[in-house]
C-alpha cells in the first residue's frame, strides 16, 4: 500500500483534478439534508469546486453489501423521537444498537476483504479519482489498499467518543462493553493510522487523534468558516420591540441539555423583551412539558424553509456544556446569518478564529443572560 508524503497534502489537493467524496449517507440525504454530518459533506463539494475541482459524491450504500448492511442496521435499531420515551430518546437509538455497533462495525471490516462488488468499484475508482476524500475511518484503510490512491478521512467525530457516551447514557458501562468499546477504538485508529491525511473539525479532537496514533504530521484541522461583513453588535438591537433568540437542535442528548439550559435562561430576561425559538427534533421531546414552558420559548419543530426562519431571528444562541468531541454544525448555519452567536466554549470549539468578531462567550447562564441584557441596555 504506498504511503504519500504527509507534508505533501496541499501538493496532492494541488495536483488531484478529479476527487470522489463517499459517505455512509445516501446521495439524496447529502444533497438535502440539514442534519449536522450532511452540511459538512455539502461545505466539502462547495469548498473543491470553489476550487476549480472536478468532485463527485457517491454513497458508501452504493459501492460494498457490508455498508448495505451497515444501513440497515441503522435503520433498525433508529428510535422515532416523536415517540421515544425517557433516556432512549436521548440518542435516537436503542441501548441494543448501541450494544451490537462494534459487532457490525468488525463484520463490516471483514466481509469488505471479500466482497468483489467491492473490490469491483474500487477498481473503477482507481482509474476514474485521483483523491478519496471519505467521511467515516470505518472501511477507509481496504479502500485505499484497492484504490492505492492518497485518501483522506474526513472525521466529523472521534466515533469511540460518542460510542462511549451511549454507553454511559444507557448504564451500560460494564466488562463486556469495555471490551466492546476497545474493539471499535482500535478498528477506528487501525483505519486513521493508515490514511494519508485527517481532517478533524477541534484541537480537541486533533490532539486525542495524534495521542492514539502517534502521528501529527497528517492531522489536520478544516472548518469551511467563510468570513463575511462586520455583523450585527448585540447594541444594535436596543430599539427593537422583541429580540428573537434562536437555537437549532436534533434530538440528541446534548441538545436536550441546552434546551434545558434555555428554559433557565428564559426565566432571567423580560419575557415581554426576549422570545427564544427551538428549532429542530429536539422541540418533539418537550411537547409534553408545554403547559410548564415559559411563555417567551417556542418550540417550532422541524420547519419547511430552515433559511426564512433563521433570518427573523436576531441572535443565535449555543449553550452546550458538554461534549466529547466534534464540533456543532449548527453554528454553521447561524455563521451564514452574519448575526451575533451567544455560545460557551465548548460550542465554539473550532471556531477560534472568529470568537470576538461574530461569536461572544458565555461559560454559564448568568454569563449569558448578562450579554443577552446588555442588548438594551
Amino acid at each position: 500500500m504506498k504511503k504519500y508524503e504527509r507534508h505533501n497534502c496541499f501538493e496532492i489537493l494541488k495536483k488531484a483534478n478529479s476527487i470522489l467524496i463517499l459517505a455512509p449517507i445516501e446521495i439524496h440525504d447529502i444533497l438535502n439534508g440539514n442534519r449536522g454530518g450532511e452540511k459538512l459533506i455539502q461545505e466539502q463539494l462547495k469548498y473543491f469546486r470553489s476550487i476549480n475541482k472536478n468532485v463527485e459524491l457517491d454513497s458508501m450504500f452504493n459501492i460494498s453489501t457490508a455498508f448495505k448492511l451497515l444501513r440497515l442496521f441503522q435503520n433498525a435499531t433508529k428510535i422515532n423521537t416523536r415517540l421515544a420515551t425517557d433516556i432512549i430518546k436521548k440518542k435516537k437509538t436503542s441501548p441494543f444498537g448501541s450494544f451490537l455497533l462494534p459487532f457490525v462495525i468488525v463484520f463490516v471490516e471483514l466481509f469488505l476483504r471479500i466482497d468483489p462488488n467491492f473490490r469491483r468499484a474500487c477498481n473503477n475508482i482507481k482509474k476514474k479519482y485521483d483523491l478519496i476524500v471519505i467521511n467515516f475511518p470505518f472501511g477507509a484503510t481496504i479502500t485505499k489498499m484497492l484504490t492505492n490512491k492518497p485518501t483522506i478521512i474526513v472525521e466529523h467525530n472521534v466515533e469511540y467518543l460518542f460510542l462511549e457516551e451511549k454507553f454511559r447514557i444507557f448504564g451500560m458501562r460494564n466488562r463486556i462493553t469495555s471490551i466492546l468499546l476497545r474493539v471499535y477504538k482500535g478498528i477506528e485508529f487501525y483505519n486513521l493510522r493508515y490514511a494519508d491525511f485527517i481532517f478533524c473539525l477541534s484541537f480537541s479532537d486533533r490532539d486525542i487523534i495524534i495521542r492514539n496514533i502517534d502521528q501529527k504530521e497528517n492531522v489536520c484541522i478544516w472548518v469551511p468558516i467563510r468570513e463575511k461583513r462586520r455583523p450585527n453588535t448585540l447594541r444594535e438591537f436596543q430599539k427593537k420591540e422583541k429580540i428573537i433568540i434562536g437555537f437549532i437542535g436534533s434530538a440528541t442528548a446534548h441538545n436536550i441539555d441546552a434546551v434545558e439550559k434555555i428554559l433557565e435562561l428564559s426565566k432571567k430576561l423580560p419575557s415581554n423583551k426576549f422570545e427564544f425559538w427551538i428549532i429542530g427534533s429536539v422541540g418533539y421531546l418537550f411537547k409534553k412539558q408545554e403547559n410548564k414552558t415559559p411563555p417567551n420559548v417556542k418550540f417550532l419543530g422541524f420547519v419547511d424553509d430552515l433559511s426564512t426562519v433563521l433570518k427573523k431571528c436576531d441572535i443565535f444562541i449555543n449553550p452546550k456544556f458538554v461534549s466529547p468531541t466534534g464540533i456543532e454544525i449548527k453554528m454553521f448555519d447561524y455563521l451564514k446569518t452574519n448575526k451575533p452567536i451567544i455560545s460557551t466554549s465548548l460550542g465554539a470549539r473550532g471556531f477560534e478564529s472568529i470568537i470576538g468578531k461574530q461569536i461572544f462567550i458565555a461559560d454559564s447562564i448568568e454569563e449569558m443572560a448578562r450579554i443577552i441584557q446588555s442588548s438594551i441596555q
